[in-house]
């Protein structure tokens, strides 16, 4: 699976920039940009953030 390109389409998706993703992620800037960028996979913490963190913003 491609996370980065799921990622990018959330935050377009959503308007969201990475750098507010990151903070209510509690993760750096420089490690959301690299699983953006498909040069890291995030481990399973990480998705379940990306999941509850997504759903919240759907509310």
């Amino acid at each position: 699976m491609d996370y980065g390109k799921l990622i990018q389409k959330l935050l377009d998706e959503k308007n969201i920039k990475q750098i507010e993703l990151s903070a209510r992620m509690n993760v750096s800037p420089a490690y959301l940009n690299q699983l953006v960028k498909g040069t890291r996979k995030p481990g399973k913490r990480t998705i379940l953030l990306f999941i509850i963190i997504f759903n919240k913003w759907q509310m």
